[in-house]
């Protein structure tokens, strides 16, 4: 009888290159009568650790990809990939946190295996993604460029649009005041892409605003509205960074402070939106 110990550098080959040697090496071990595998907890502990690393882009094939599926899979503190058993080629990236993206896998022009992003499991269902990954493929076949690295650009009315405006409309009670606040200040930005925004040209309708007699209070919280939306962009990974997350807000210096009295208690201060301050620290402990 053979004894065997399989070296991680042999497992993680094998999960690579399923026709290889390491991979006959492995199905001879295991369908041999005359080997015997040996192995630890610590010897298991070690592939583990290794198969989970992102970079490998070693995938489990999991159940049929459903909403309900995808709804269960939780964050274990390491990433792993999960490949749909009903589309081979549509996988599913889960982060350390349980943040989830959908890649659709190909083999380039060199024979290598690629992943091509697809987007967040947060904004695409299963039905969505599903078509794109197939029109991806088909464009693949056909012999279009699918896989070069430069992309249209997101503008920013097409993202607020299409993609923030429904989600903030549905799970924010402001969210139709927010729509109104991000089209009518920022409507001459909407045919912009998002990653050429600059501060400098912020920072000029800032002014633009003060000149026309706008507080700063009012001014500050039109910006962050967009802000918002952005970040919201980048948390669900549409867009890459926010580039205005270095401009600043306006110091509030011509912010009104009025007082008001109410029978039986102290007068009370508030500010433009007329909440008092007891009332503001009232939510602040009920929180």
């Amino acid at each position: 009888m053979l004894k065997v110990v399989l070296d991680t550098n042999v497992v993680i080959s094998a999960a690579l290159s399923p026709t290889g040697n390491c991979a006959k090496i492995i199905n001879m071990v295991t369908f041999n009568e005359e080997t015997q595998l040996f192995y630890s907890a610590d010897i298991l502990s070690e592939y583990e650790e290794v198969l989970s690393r992102g970079h490998l882009s070693i995938a489990v094939m999991a159940d049929k990809f459903t909403q309900k599926y995808l709804a269960s899979i939780k964050a274990t503190g390491k990433p792993f990939w999960l490949t749909d058993a009903g589309f081979k080629h549509l996988r599913l990236y889960v982060g350390p946190a349980g943040n989830k993206t959908f890649f659709v896998s190909y083999r380039g022009e060199d024979g290598k295996r690629n992943s091509h992003k697809l987007g967040s499991a947060d904004v695409l269902t299963v039905a969505a993604v599903q078509d794109k990954a197939h029109d991806f493929l088909a464009r693949l076949a056909k012999g279009e460029e699918v896989d070069k690295k430069a992309k249209e650009k997101l503008q920013l009315g097409e993202f607020i649009e299409k993609h923030y405006g429904p989600w903030v409309v549905v799970n924010r009670k402001s969210g139709k005041d927010t729509m109104a606040i991000l089209r009518s200040s920022f409507r001459h930005l909407f045919e912009q892409p998002i990653e050429e925004l600059k501060t400098l040209e912020l920072v000029k309708w800032q002014t633009k605003r003060q000149e026309e007699g706008s507080k700063a209070a009012t001014i500050n919280r039109l910006m962050t509205a967009l802000k918002a939306a952005i970040n919201w962009g980048v948390d669900h990974e549409l867009i890459g960074s926010n580039p205005l997350a270095r401009l600043k807000p306006l110091q509030e210096r011509d912010s009104d402070k009025k007082t008001r009295s109410y029978p039986g208690r102290k007068n009370a201060s508030y500010g433009r939106s007329g909440r008092t301050r007891s009332t503001f620290e009232s939510w602040t402990r009920q929180s």
